[in-house]
């Protein structure tokens, strides 16, 4: 995954480089059973930053999903940051992008997906007919935070979904950008495994 090291967060600004607060990254927790090979499972780190970040009207804390719970399928989901216009895009916009999409059947998202393993970690977003998608913004943890990678910016992976005022999942992978064939996947916060995992390591923070 990263180090701390190469990590750069931007929080409170709506326009890419420019403006909110930057803090460097402390420490980097991935998932122990995360596994690129295997379509990204277990595809989700937390971030301890190297200082707090000053609540204001545009950095705020969010919710997040507790465990066990579950967004009803056609619950709309809002991705927000600065990712990719459309698929074909050779650059990113400056301002921030959202987009809502419902959290799609998770049946249908496996049988979409034959074939690829969609596991338990796994949630999927997208409209039937297509036309909007995650790949319209970039990596995110929180709404109004950027991630900035040794001089590049990252595409999707790590964006936000929040629905229903909670934070649900962080993207994580897909086929296509906006295809009604393939839902966009993202890893799911309310996974025991997902919610342990976010437990452990706030304890490992606190020992710092």
């Amino acid at each position: 995954m990263y180090s701390p090291s190469s990590l750069t967060l931007r929080a409170g600004s709506e326009i890419r480089e420019t403006g909110g607060q930057l803090v460097g990254v402390a420490k980097v927790c991935d998932h122990p059973k995360y596994n690129p090979s295997n379509n990204w499972d277990y595809d989700f780190s937390v971030l301890k930053l190297e200082t707090p970040l000053t609540l204001s009207s545009t950095v705020q804390t969010i919710a997040i999903q507790p465990e066990g719970e579950e967004v009803p399928t056609g619950v709309l989901g809002r991705v927000s940051g600065w990712g990719k216009l459309d698929f074909t895009a050779t650059s990113l916009p400056w301002h921030l992008q959202t987009v809502e999409v419902p959290k799609s059947d998770d049946v249908k998202c496996a049988e979409a997906y034959a074939g690829y393993n969609i596991t338990s970690r796994m949630t999927c977003y997208a409209y039937d007919e297509g036309g909007k998608s995650p790949c319209q913004v970039n990596h995110n943890l929180v709404i109004l935070l950027s991630i900035h990678y040794n001089n590049r910016w990252q595409a999707d992976s790590g964006g936000p979904v929040v629905a229903n005022g909670k934070l649900t999942g962080v993207v994580s992978w897909s086929i296509r950008c906006a295809d009604p064939k393939y839902p966009a996947v993202f890893c799911k916060i309310s996974n025991s495994e997902i919610a342990d995992h976010i437990k452990q390591c706030l304890k490992d923070f606190r020992s710092l």
